[in-house]
């Protein structure tokens, strides 16, 4: 078990059990308690836990972890998601992308199209569309984030309100059915302002997001027209989509 696939594991049991001692991950994961501890001391550098007296404890709503770790979490469920999203791909297109990692991977799906024109907040998104001949990029500035690589405030929300895009691709924190989640102000208004600016909004919440809620509502049902996941909603997400006729996929 490499170490990125280990922290999913113990951020399954923390999430269950809220405190777990550092004996019983090593048990769990078949690992030496030396390999737990440097794993729970990385994973509370990025903002995943808390470490105590001989163990550790979830923070339930943690900081900015690094954008390379958010990367590589949950990637299965992120590629799933992006090929059924790539369906909504046109030549000719003016996309909007906000930051998040799950919309990273819909980039390589652009090389399949023509002439497309998009604006993002996120800087690792514009390096990896870069390399696609056909995808003219905007780069929203902005204060930048060190951390997620992404840049906010009223530049950037001044800049989205100059454009118009055919479809949004946006991602959340979090989602119940009152609608999607993000932990802070600034995050939360690129995405509103992404949806406003936008034809189409298409919302991604892979299923580790279901029922989880943050400062934040980023988005209502009355503005989101499709969202996709790696399995089905819970039913009072579905109920809602279904009398907002909000398309489901997963």
């Amino acid at each position: 078990m490499i170490p990125y696939e280990r922290h999913e594991a113990i951020m399954n049991l923390l999430r269950e059990k809220k405190y777990v001692r550092t004996e019983q991950l090593s048990k769990a994961l078949y690992v030496s308690v030396a390999t737990i501890r440097r794993d729970l001391a990385e994973m509370e550098k990025n903002g995943f836990l808390q470490r105590v007296s001989g163990g550790a404890r979830v923070i339930e709503e943690p900081k900015d972890r690094p954008v390379e770790y958010m990367v590589e979490e949950n990637v299965r469920k992120k590629k799933h998601i992006a090929r059924l999203a790539s369906r909504y791909l046109r030549d000719d297109q003016r996309i909007s992308l906000d930051a998040g990692s799950t919309v990273l991977q819909l980039c390589p799906y652009f090389e399949r199209y023509n002439n497309l024109n998009v604006l993002t907040n996120g800087l690792y998104t514009a390096l990896e569309l870069m390399k696609i001949d056909s995808v003219n990029v905007h780069l929203l500035g902005g204060n930048l984030n060190k951390i997620l690589l992404d840049t906010k405030g009223t530049d950037t929300m001044s800049q989205i309100g100059m454009h118009h895009s055919d479809i949004a691709f946006i991602s959340c924190r979090g989602i119940t059915a009152r609608g999607s989640f993000d932990p802070n102000d600034d995050e939360t208004a690129v995405k509103r302002a992404f949806a406003e600016n936008s034809t189409k909004v298409v919302l991604f919440a892979d299923s580790s997001k279901f029922n989880k809620t943050f400062l934040n509502v980023s988005l209502g049902y009355d503005v989101i027209d499709a969202i996709i996941s790696d399995a089905p909603f819970p039913e009072d997400i579905q109920e809602v989509c279904r009398n907002k006729n909000v398309e489901m996929l997963w």
